[in-house]
């Protein structure tokens, strides 16, 4: 028996939701730069590769660039999310307080790739809703 997680999340809020982050996540590493360097740096390359993400898929509507489609995204998101982790644990001269703020920041590329519905049909749905504002 296989139990299957409701996907509530739409391409289209998928896409709001990296849009609010990549901004929130410059701003962390900014933050942090003062507390600590290294974990700024971990946050800032989690930035990096999260905007990286963001620009070259097709979400749909792409945002700059449509090179990753978003099925792949989520695929990229999982990875990403095991590499903050795997930082979190590895980088030394983190406290115990920024290891569980990264840690945390890890859990949420793959939560939200969990939590996304990749199906043609939600693409296609998404795709007549930017298709009837224009």
């Amino acid at each position: 028996m296989t139990t299957h997680l409701p996907k509530p999340i739409s391409p289209r809020a998928h896409r709001r939701f990296d849009q609010l982050a990549l901004p929130g996540m410059v701003t962390l590493a900014l933050w942090m730069r003062r507390k600590n360097p290294r974990a700024a740096a971990v946050i800032g390359a989690a930035a990096i590769a999260e905007g990286s993400a963001q620009f070259t898929t097709d979400y749909p509507p792409p945002v700059a660039f449509g090179w990753m489609d978003f099925r792949e995204h989520n695929r990229m998101a999982v990875v990403h999310g095991v590499f903050i982790a795997a930082a979190a644990c590895l980088v030394p001269g983190l406290s115990r307080g920024q290891r569980g703020l990264i840690l945390g920041l890890s859990a949420v590329p793959m939560a939200l790739a969990a939590l996304s519905d990749t199906s043609a049909a939600a693409r296609d749905e998404t795709l007549r809703e930017e298709n009837q504002r224009r």
